[in-house]
């Protein structure tokens, strides 16, 4: 193939490249504001929509500032990327022109060939020029000028004059410079590695959790100070039980601690940790073989608040600041709920909890004498700015109350419940009132200064749920033996006209199981401040007393019945005695027995006979 043929393709080849880098420019772009939107403007979004407002007034605080800058370049980062991304390409297109016209001009291959068309006496003669961009002022030597191409113009013999078959040369600063297109983009050129970017704009002392975590800062109130350091707070020995008379008290640990991968999410998915929240707060760790081994929680209030917000939420995200708000910020000024405070006071717990699980765990896997279960593995995980409870960690106690308060939910909505409770449903009450030993954080609930202002403390939004979810289990058990006790009533009556002894003792069994739920439940439902439901209506005209005083008042009144109808009068006033004293106490002096618990009463005292029972 002629050496003129060959060089006639290169054109289109440039052709193809000036259109071809411009759409790969293009699509670099989209792809990469694409893509910086799904990693950092979603997931960022409603916080930034959240506090735009309010950045003028967080802008004052110091440490508000680094914050907003990073969150609102993660917000714009599609924005700030597109014209990075064209820039770049024109730089190596760029670039790459110099580099080529550079190599041209050392290896002399002609990259331009033009045919001129020249009239004549005889014809048109056609010439063929081959020119290269080399500049002949490089050219130091006559070997380098004798090597280097000359455009030549062949004439062919069609006149008479020799001279016109001599090769013309022209001098090669007159030859016009090509356009040389910009080459494709190659293995070689630099990638851009677009999910480092945020981690680039923050200092490398940043740890991973508070990479995700510090947005969520956003606020000029969000933390306690801590307490003078305790020397007892930082040990594992002393089990949550010892708890003294005197309460407990927050601990400064220093900061500093290196950031720990997320076992959430890239550790192993198996259930490590059993956590138990009701009456005492309990962790433990369980082997896949089986050990188990009690982690010692150090009586701190702060420290078992913390365990226990993100572990009855059971899987649930919540957002930094909300966590350090309703934990360490509750009760403090603003003055002293500087986010610095709160974020130190979290972290030194957070560790402290940490600190304790991972001891406990090096003591296991020596034990066994294998690695049983990750030594690094952390109750807590977050992502994004929200923490949770890891997905190796289960609440067992809280999950088994609310899976059986499912079942008998579904039962109660679906009617089944309306003329007698089902003895599948009898089963789940009573599996429900077995799983619940006591209220949610009930002994650290005993000192109530540890959550003051306790009206507005967090804790009693699940004291409150958890007690529902028993206190409703207490009413279709006592309604449960009602029925069986009517049920044989009805059976003897339909049968013959007597009872047989037997009938008439299980009846009275019946009877005396039904009356003691219901003075449980009595009792039970109003003997602490904590639960929402509980609420007085004196000096409040137009009110009524609260779900807790009605219901009690009314299971009172059942009780009360149930112990007149099987003659046990003592038992009559040592449950009236009780729950007055108790409600009293609750009222401050306030509360009066109804009209109907005052006749109930005086009909059960009437009843002396052991063998009348309620018809």
């Amino acid at each position: 193939m002629p050496r003129h043929a060959e060089t006639e393709r290169k054109p289109h080849a440039r052709h193809r490249q000036a259109w071809l880098m411009p759409m790969m420019t293009a699509l670099l772009t989209v792809a990469a504001s694409l893509l910086a939107t799904v990693l950092w403007t979603l997931p960022n979004w409603t916080l930034f929509r959240t506090h735009v407002t309010h950045f003028p007034e967080l802008w004052q605080l110091e440490s508000n500032r680094r914050l907003i800058m990073l969150l609102t370049i993660k917000v714009l980062s599609p924005l700030l990327i597109a014209p990075i991304i064209v820039i770049c390409c024109w730089l190596i297109r760029s670039i790459g022109s110099l580099v080529s016209e550079s190599a041209a001009g050392e290896s002399g291959e002609p990259i331009l060939t033009r045919q001129i068309r020249q009239p004549s006496q005889g014809g048109q003669r056609e010439i063929s020029v081959m020119s290269s961009p080399a500049f002949p002022a490089r050219q130091s030597s006559p070997e380098k000028a004798a090597a280097s191409p000359v455009r030549s113009i062949l004439i062919p013999q069609q006149t008479e004059s020799a001279a016109l078959t001599q090769p013309v040369s022209f001098p090669l600063e007159a030859a016009p410079k090509p356009r040389v297109g910009l080459p494709l983009p190659t293995s070689s050129a630099p990638a851009l590695d677009l999910p480092q970017l945020s981690q680039d704009l923050l200092p490398p002392s940043e740890s991973h959790e508070s990479i995700s975590a510090r947005p969520e800062q956003l606020t000029d109130r969000t933390a306690p100070p801590l307490s003078p350091p305790d020397a007892s707070a930082g040990g594992n020995n002393l089990p949550i039980s010892a708890a003294s008379s005197s309460g407990f008290s927050a601990v400064h640990v220093p900061t500093g601690e290196p950031p720990v991968l997320d076992q959430g999410r890239e550790g192993p998915c198996g259930e490590y940790v059993r956590i138990r929240l009701l009456k005492e707060v309990q962790l433990e760790l369980v082997a896949p073989d089986g050990r188990c081994v009690q982690v010692p929680l150090v009586p701190n209030a702060k420290r078992i608040q913390l365990l226990a917000y993100l572990a009855w939420l059971r899987g649930e995200e919540v957002s930094r600041e909300k966590l350090l708000e309703d934990v360490f910020g509750h009760g403090l000024s603003d003055e002293e709920a500087t986010p610095k405070r709160l974020g130190e006071a979290f972290d030194s717990h957070r560790k402290f909890l940490r600190k304790d699980v991972r001891e406990a765990i090096a003591h296991l896997n020596a034990a066994a004498g294998q690695e049983l279960i990750p030594p690094n593995l952390d109750v807590f995980s977050t992502r994004q700015g929200l923490w949770r409870l890891a997905p190796t960690c289960r609440v067992i106690d809280l999950e088994a109350v609310s899976t059986l308060h499912q079942i008998i939910e579904a039962a109660r909505r679906d009617g089944r419940l309306t003329n007698a409770v089902p003895d599948d449903i009898k089963e789940a009450c009573d599996a429900l009132l077995q799983a619940y030993p006591g209220d949610f954080l009930q002994q650290l609930i005993d000192y109530p200064a540890n959550f003051d202002p306790w009206p507005s403390s967090w804790v009693r939004k699940p004291f409150t749920l958890f007690r529902d979810k028993y206190l409703q289990a207490l009413w279709y058990s006592a309604e449960y033996e009602v029925h069986q006790a009517q049920h044989l009533a009805d059976a003897c009556q339909a049968g013959a006209s007597g009872a047989d002894p037997a009938t008439a003792m299980l009846q009275r069994e019946h009877y005396g199981r039904a009356a003691q739920l219901y003075q449980t439940y009595a009792l039970h439902s109003v003997n602490h401040r904590f639960d929402t439901k509980l609420s007085f209506a004196f000096g409040r005209p137009g009110r009524e007393h609260g779900e807790r005083v009605i219901m009690s008042e009314r299971a009172l009144r059942h009780a009360v019945r149930l112990y007149g109808a099987l003659g046990a009068t003592y038992l009559v006033d040592q449950l009236y005695l009780a729950y007055s004293r108790q409600m009293r106490r609750l009222s401050s002096e306030q509360w009066h027995p109804s009209q109907e618990t005052l006749q109930t009463l005086e009909q059960a005292k009437s009843n002396t006979s052991a063998s009348r029972l309620l018809a």
